[in-house]
């Protein structure tokens, strides 16, 4: 990668993103809140497991782009899940913690990148890549946890399951 391929790299995943979002709203809308954030894991673990064990550059930036589509997955239907679920008093409160967690998870990967998964290259030191591949996909997998999580009760009355919405709230 020259200087210039690695900028249109790091801007792929904000690429990525927009088109997750819309297909996240999609999505969501057809098979739920919870079974959509968990399907999100899905191309995110795809993307961190061929980013750790891929070295050709057409391949790394398909897997940027899939990292994106997933997190901009995750970043639409996130604030939609939890302003159905929360009460009132904590819908603030959570979409307030949501967006932190994102912004520590970006400053969290900046800090591992560049002091815990350093190698030295001829008196350079870079960012391992592949091992922060890896724990980008471990805690991506952690997603696949909504499943175990209670279904937003507006999208089961929307779809006509009101005893379901009922024990759900």
């Amino acid at each position: 990668f020259t200087p210039s391929k690695f900028t249109f790299y790091a801007a792929l995943f904000n690429l990525g993103a927009i088109v997750g979002a819309f297909a996240g709203s999609s999505v969501m809308a057809r098979i739920g809140r919870t079974r959509a954030l968990a399907l999100s894991a899905c191309p995110h673990i795809i993307a961190w497991l061929g980013t750790a064990f891929s070295s050709d550059p057409l391949f790394l930036t398909l897997f940027r782009l899939l990292t994106g589509f997933s997190v901009g997955m995750g970043t639409a239907i996130s604030p939609v899940y939890i302003g159905e679920i929360a009460t009132p008093s904590l819908r603030g409160p959570l979409g307030a913690v949501n967006q932190l967690s994102l912004t520590f998870g970006i400053f969290a990967v900046n800090v591992v990148g560049s002091y815990g998964t350093v190698v030295q290259v001829s008196r350079h030191t870079f960012c391992d890549w592949r091992q922060l591949a890896f724990v980008g996909m471990a805690l991506a997998a952690v997603l696949s946890m909504m499943l175990c999580a209670p279904e937003s009760p507006r999208w089961l009355a929307q779809k006509g399951r009101v005893p379901a919405a009922r024990r759900a709230v």
